[in-house]
C-alpha cells in the first residue's frame, strides 16, 4: 500500500504543536519502520503527527514525574539524603535538586519509548488475531467459491464479516478498498495487501492466491487444499499460547503468592529489631496484592484477546416490515410482548441466566439490609477497634458475608448458562455431521434439520425443533439459523452458522460444506477440551498455593504472633534475659493484615483462576467464594 493514512482530527493523543510536526516531518526518513508499524496496526495517522503527539505526551509525563519527585524529595531528604548536605544546602534541598529531574526523566523516557513502540505491539497483536482466524476465513471463502461465486465477490463478502471474523476480515477488506477508493485492479490490490499485512500467513496466502488467479488455476481447489495447512498453523499458535499460559501461572504463583508472604514474614522479623513495619505490611496487603492481581488480570486479557474475536450472534437480517400493516398482526405482537413480560415476572430465572448481573438488583439490597441489621442489633461493631480486636469475626460479617451473598447468585446463574452452552458446543459438531449426512442423500436442509431434531435429546433437540418450527412457519431457513445463533450466543456457533447460511444461499454442494463446517467445529471442540485439561492443572496449582499460604498464615498467627503477644506482656526491666524489642511489634496490626491478606488472596486468586480457565471473571467467582469460605472457617476454628 503506497498511500499513507491521513491524520485524524481526533486522535488518541493530545494534539501537538505545529513546530513539533514540522520538526519530525523533516526527519521522516529516520522513522521508516514506524510508518510500517502504523500501517500494519491500522492507526489512521501520519508519522509526523504521531511523533508530535508522542512528544507532547512525553513532555507532560516529564512534568508529572517532576511533581512526583518533589513530593518524594521531602521524604527522601530526611532519610536517604540525610547525610548529603552540601555547604549551606540542606539535605531536603539537595534531594529536591536531584530527585525531581531523575523521576521526570524516567517518566518521560518510559512514555516516549512505550508510545513509540505501541504501534509495533498493536501490529503484532493484529498478526496473532489474523493468524488464528485465517483458517475459518479460508473455509468460509471455500464455501462461497464452491457455489460458483467469483473470487472478487468472495473477498467482498468476507470483508462484510468483520463482526464475525475480526481482524482477518478487516484485513481482507483492504483489498476491496484498494479497488474501490484507489482504482487498483484486483491483482494489484491483492499484491498491496500482501505486502502491507502484519501476518506472514495471510501474506503467503494472498501471494499464492494471486499466483493461482494469474495462472488461471482453480481457486476452489486451491482453497480446499490450503485450509488444512493454515488450520495446522493455528493449532501450533494455540499450543504456544498454552505454553505461555503455563509460564504465566508459574510466575503469578511465585510473584503474587509466595512473594508477598515472604515480605510479610520479613517485615515481622525486622519488627523484632525494633523498626516499625506495620505500615509496610498494610501497604503490601491493601495496595500491592490488589494492584498486582489487577495487572496480572489485564495481562491475561491481552494474552486471551486473539481467542475472543468476533461477535456471539449473527447480524439480524429480515425482510419483514418493521411496522405490521394488518391491525390483527399488531395486536398479536402486542399480546405476545405482554405474555413475555408476564412470563419474566413468574419465572425470572431464564432472564437472569442470560444476564447474571441483573441478580444484583435483589442481592445487593438483601446484603445491605443484613449488614444494617447486624450492626443495629449489636452483633458486630463497624469500627477500627473491632477490626483489630476480632479481625476474623468483624471482617467476616461486614465484608465476606455480604460479598458471598452478592456474588453467589451471579456465579450460580453464570455457571448454569455456561454449562448449557458447553453442552451445545460439545454436541454441535455431531449435529452438523448428521445434517450433512441427511443432506447428502438428497434431503433438503430444513427437512434434514427436522430429522436430526427428532433423533436428538436434551437442549440440542429442543433448539433444532425450534429451528424446524421457524422454517415451517416462516419458510426461511436462513432466518431460522440466525435466530439459533442468537440463542446460542457462542462465537464458534455464530461462525459456523454464518458459513452454513451463506453456503445455503450460494452453494450447490451444501452437504460438503456442512461436512467441512462439522470438521471445523470439531477442531474447535478439541482445542477447548485441550485447553480445559491443560489449564485445570494451573488452576489446581494456584489453589494449592493458596492453601499453603493460608496454612503458613495460620501457623504464624497461632504460634508466632500469639507467643510474641504473651512474651511482650511479661517483659519487665528487671528481667534482662527477655528481648525487650518483642514489645515493639504491633501484634494486632500484623494479625489484622495476615487475616486480610488471606481474604484478599482468596478473591484475587479466584479471579485469576477464572480468567485462566474460562477467560471470565464470572468464572472465578466460584473459586473466590470457595476459598473465602475455607479461609473464614480456618481462622474461626483454629
Amino acid at each position: 500500500m503506497t498511500e499513507e493514512p491521513q491524520p485524524s482530527e481526533t486522535g488518541r493523543f493530545v494534539p501537538a504543536a505545529r513546530w513539533l510536526r514540522e520538526f519530525f516531518r523533516a526527519r521522516r526518513e529516520r522513522h521508516v519502520d514506524l510508518r510500517t508499524d502504523l500501517n500494519r496496526a491500522r492507526m489512521p495517522t501520519t508519522v509526523d503527527a504521531y511523533l508530535a503527539r508522542v512528544a507532547t505526551v512525553s513532555l507532560s509525563a516529564v512534568l508529572i514525574g517532576a511533581l512526583v519527585g518533589l513530593g518524594l524529595a521531602q521524604v527522601l531528604g530526611a532519610t536517604v539524603f540525610a547525610g548529603f548536605a552540601v555547604g549551606p544546602l540542606g539535605s531536603v534541598l539537595v534531594a529536591s535538586l536531584v530527585v525531581p529531574p531523575a523521576i521526570g526523566a524516567v517518566f518521560g523516557l518510559a512514555t516516549w519509548f512505550g508510545l513509540y513502540y505501541a504501534p509495533r505491539y498493536r501490529a503484532r497483536q493484529r498478526r496473532r488475531k489474523i493468524d488464528l482466524l485465517l483458517p475459518d476465513v479460508i473455509t468460509y471463502m471455500f464455501a462461497l467459491s464452491s457455489g460458483g461465486m467469483n473470487t472478487v465477490e468472495v473477498l467482498r463478502r468476507v470483508s462484510e464479516t468483520e463482526a464475525i471474523y475480526g481482524e482477518a476480515a478487516r484485513e481482507v477488506d483492504l483489498v476491496t478498498r484498494e479497488m474501490e477508493y484507489f482504482g487498483a485492479d484486483f491483482l494489484t490490490a491483492l499484491q498491496r495487501v500482501a505486502d502491507a499485512t502484519p501476518s506472514d500467513n495471510l501474506s503467503e496466502f494472498l501471494q499464492d492466491l494471486l499466483a493461482i488467479i494469474d495462472s488461471g488455476g482453480n481457486v476452489t481447489d486451491f482453497l480446499d487444499e490450503v485450509r488444512g495447512q493454515y488450520a495446522r498453523e493455528a493449532r501450533m499458535a494455540q499450543d504456544r499460547y498454552l505454553g505461555t499460559l503455563s509460564l504465566f501461572a508459574e510466575i503469578y504463583v511465585v510473584a503474587m503468592v509466595a512473594g508477598p508472604l515472604f515480605l510479610l514474614i520479613l517485615l515481622m522479623v525486622i519488627g523484632i529489631l525494633g523498626s516499625p513495619t506495620g505500615d509496610g505490611a498494610m501497604l503490601i496487603v491493601y495496595v500491592v496484592l490488589p494492584l498486582g492481581s489487577l495487572l496480572a488480570y489485564l495481562m491475561l486479557d491481552v494474552l486471551n484477546a486473539p481467542f475472543t474475536q468476533g461477535r456471539r450472534t449473527l447480524p439480524r437480517q429480515s425482510d419483514a416490515p418493521e411496522t405490521p400493516d394488518d391491525p390483527a398482526v399488531a395486536e398479536y405482537e402486542a399480546e405476545k410482548r405482554r405474555q413475555k413480560f408476564r412470563d419474566r415476572l413468574l419465572n425470572p430465572i431464564p432472564e437472569l441466566a442470560a444476564n447474571p448481573m441483573r441478580s444484583l438488583i435483589v442481592s445487593v439490597p438483601v446484603a445491605a439490609t443484613l449488614v444494617v441489621a447486624l450492626v443495629a442489633t449489636g452483633v458486630v461493631e463497624p469500627s477500627v477497634a473491632a477490626f483489630y480486636d476480632a479481625p476474623t469475626r468483624t471482617t467476616g460479617l461486614l465484608a465476606v458475608l455480604p460479598f458471598v451473598l452478592v456474588t453467589l447468585p451471579v456465579s450460580m446463574l453464570y455457571e448454569a448458562r455456561e454449562r448449557e452452552l458447553r453442552y451445545i458446543l460439545d454436541r454441535f459438531p455431531d449435529v452438523l455431521s448428521s445434517v450433512a449426512s441427511a443432506n447428502r442423500m438428497g434431503i433438503p436442509l430444513s427437512e434434514a434439520i427436522d430429522i436430526v431434531a427428532r433423533r436428538s435429546t436434551g437442549r440440542v433437540g429442543d433448539e433444532l425443533a425450534r429451528v424446524h418450527n421457524d422454517v415451517a412457519w416462516f419458510a426461511d431457513t436462513r432466518a431460522a439459523l440466525r435466530r439459533l445463533a442468537a440463542r446460542a450466543r457462542t462465537r464458534d456457533v455464530t461462525r459456523t452458522l454464518r458459513l452454513v447460511v451463506d453456503a445455503d444461499e450460494t452453494s450447490g454442494d451444501l452437504d460438503r460444506v456442512l461436512s467441512i463446517a462439522a470438521e471445523t467445529s470439531r477442531t474447535h471442540r478439541e482445542f477447548r477440551r485441550a485447553r480445559t485439561t491443560e489449564v485445570l492443572s494451573y488452576v489446581a496449582a494456584a489453589v494449592v498455593a493458596f492453601l499453603v499460604y493460608l496454612g503458613i498464615v495460620l501457623l504464624i498467627d497461632d504460634f508466632y504472633l500469639q507467643t510474641v503477644a504473651d512474651v511482650g506482656q511479661t517483659i519487665t526491666t528487671s528481667d534482662p534475659r527477655l528481648p525487650a524489642t518483642l514489645s515493639a511489634i504491633n501484634v494486632t496490626v500484623f494479625r489484622l493484615t495476615l487475616v486480610h491478606s488471606a481474604f484478599v488472596q482468596a478473591v484475587c486468586i479466584g479471579m485469576i483462576a477464572g480468567k485462566m480457565s474460562q477467560d471470565s471473571a464470572y468464572a472465578g467467582l466460584k473459586y473466590s467464594i470457595a476459598l473465602l469460605t475455607v479461609s473464614v472457617a480456618a481462622f474461626w476454628v483454629i
